[in-house]
């Protein structure tokens, strides 16, 4: 595999496990999650959870996949909601 595909397929990775995370927490909690919550729910820890799936998170935003809601958590889109159970 090129390094190109590697890194692609790494972050590709990722973006799957936030976006799951977002819909379980959710799914648990019955709404929106913050960047922190899905962090430490991924395992990492509290001083680097956020900073951690922030920037993911807003790459699933201009994908269309998840919402940003006022207050800074996040959702998934509406076009998914119902998918994940």
């Amino acid at each position: 595999m090129m390094e190109n595909e590697a890194v692609t397929e790494f972050l590709l990775e990722r973006e799957g496990a936030v976006l799951a995370a977002v819909a379980e927490l959710c799914a648990q909690h019955d709404r929106p999650v913050g960047p922190t919550e899905v962090g430490l729910w991924l395992g990492h820890h509290y001083n680097s959870a956020s900073s951690a799936t922030g920037p993911i998170l807003d790459r699933l935003v201009q994908r269309g996949l998840v919402e940003r809601m006022p207050g800074g958590n996040y959702r998934l889109a509406q076009r998914l909601r119902g998918v994940e159970g």
